[in-house]
């Protein structure tokens, strides 16, 4: 049995040392929600490998995807910023920012797109998976896109027209 002038001594600063560290981490998860950090794809999600390779027309097809499903809440680029947004009890993630898509693995991607999460709606219910695989190429994108826009328009942009239909004199 500690005396009373050994608890005082070792035992109140080390409880109030945990209380401290508890009191730091839950402000770390709250921070953490509130910027939409703590959505993590299970552990399975990192391992899936994306069987539609990154291409200009991969990144088209996502883009209109993109355009049709997601840029009213995450923005025309991707930074969260869309009509919609302001009216979300969660902002929408910032895809332009480099931190947060370089951390994920394409599974992961695709599996966020696909089972979504308030209010996100899960996209698989909709979309084909390849599809979800374009816009998650063309989703991979967003950071360089913001920085350098001209470089994907001149990638998506074909060096020639052809035309549809063929005509026979």
């Amino acid at each position: 049995m500690l005396d009373q002038d050994t608890k005082r001594r070792v035992v109140l600063p080390w409880t109030a040392g945990r209380t401290a560290i508890a009191l730091v981490a839950a402000a770390a998860a709250a921070a953490a929600l509130a910027d939409g950090t703590a959505w993590i794809a299970p552990p399975e999600a990192a391992a899936l490998r994306n069987p539609v390779a990154p291409s200009p027309l991969s990144w088209q097809h996502g883009g209109r995807l993109f355009a049709r499903h997601c840029s009213v809440c995450h923005g025309e680029a991707g930074k969260g910023d869309g009509p919609e947004s302001g009216e979300l009890k969660t902002r929408p993630a910032d895809l332009t920012d480099p931190r947060r898509l370089g951390r994920m693995h394409d599974g992961e991607i695709f599996w966020k797109i696909g089972h979504g999460r308030d209010p996100m709606p899960p996209f698989s219910r909709i979309l084909s998976d390849q599809a979800i695989w374009h816009l998650t190429n063309f989703v991979r994108t967003l950071p360089e896109r913001s920085s350098d826009p001209e470089r994907f328009a001149r990638l998506e942009t074909p060096a020639v027209s052809l035309p549809t239909v063929l005509s026979c004199p």
